[in-house]
């Protein structure tokens, strides 16, 4: 089981691409914690010594926030799975089971992503 703790907070789909000029990119944001979030995974994957996923893929995503205000959870699947492509599975259309927790703890923001490889 390869285990990412990452204290940021994770963009929402909705803030994932933006439109100008007549093209569409990715916000500075979304880029930059897609950054951040491979390299907590490779460097989960040197440390323990772990080989890229080659099968089917199990992802459970933990999700605190500091506060109560309306946030929803699925819309962080699309950035954390786009950025763990390549380093924790080949590609994130191996992925055939998905599932996340969304919680609340003052003051605090943070994610726990658990990938497993499915037998």
């Amino acid at each position: 089981m390869i285990t990412i703790i990452g204290d940021k907070r994770i963009p929402s789909k909705k803030n994932r691409m933006k439109l100008g000029r007549g093209r569409v990119y990715k916000d500075a944001a979304v880029t930059e914690f897609e950054q951040y979030l491979k390299e907590l995974a490779i460097e989960e994957m040197t440390d323990s010594e772990l080989s890229l996923i080659e099968g089917p893929v199990s992802l459970t995503l933990e999700v605190v926030y500091p506060d109560n205000r309306r946030r929803d959870v699925h819309n962080c699947f699309g950035c954390v799975c786009d950025a763990l492509e390549g380093i924790c599975y080949k590609d994130d259309s191996q992925i055939v089971e998905i599932s996340a927790t969304k919680r609340v703890s003052k003051g605090k923001d943070f994610f726990v992503i658990y990938i497993m490889e499915k037998k």
